[in-house]
């Protein structure tokens, strides 16, 4: 090899590195047929669901996600340990490394199993817009239930 080629083959190594986190993750099929997407609080009303598949950016890896927002009578200690006791049913380590707090979430919890994570989290309604109470219907707590996919190479304890 010659030294002029080094610098598109360092370059092409830079590129490939970046992208090796994406080329084992999950996409929206494999987290909608996880059991845990089919996960439902007793009671509690589905105001929004969507998702979004894994792609692949100038910024790098964008993971894909999948869930909904949900509300209910039940109080927010309720909904946590719904999801506690059924996520661990289903083999799913408590872990709240890599949820992210957003500005209109007043408590996140997460949970673990390799390649993907499970996002819980108490919506601030008087901070959240729009507000699902344009049916009229009102709900102590709000909530959101999401699965996101995660880079191959992040590790759940226990693992």
């Amino acid at each position: 090899m010659t030294f002029r080629r080094a610098p598109a083959l360092l370059a092409f190594l830079v590129v490939l590195s970046s992208c090796s986190q994406y080329l084992g993750a999950v996409d929206l099929h494999d987290l909608q047929s996880d059991p845990a997407s089919q996960l439902r609080m007793p009671a509690t009303d589905l105001l929004g669901q969507g998702g979004k598949d894994r792609t692949l950016t100038p910024d790098g890896p964008s993971m894909a996600f999948y869930g909904g927002v949900f509300g209910t009578q039940a109080s927010k200690e309720a909904v946590l340990a719904f999801y506690e006791r059924e996520l661990t049913k289903l083999g799913w380590t408590r872990y709240n490394r890599g949820v992210n707090q957003s500005t209109t979430d007043l408590r996140v919890d997460g949970w673990c199993k390799p390649r993907v994570t499970f996002r819980l989290a108490i919506v601030d309604q008087d901070r959240f817009a729009p507000r699902f109470d344009s049916s009229g219907r009102r709900y102590p707590t709000i909530f959101n239930a999401d699965l996101v996919g995660v880079d191959s190479g992040e590790k759940c304890p226990g693992r």
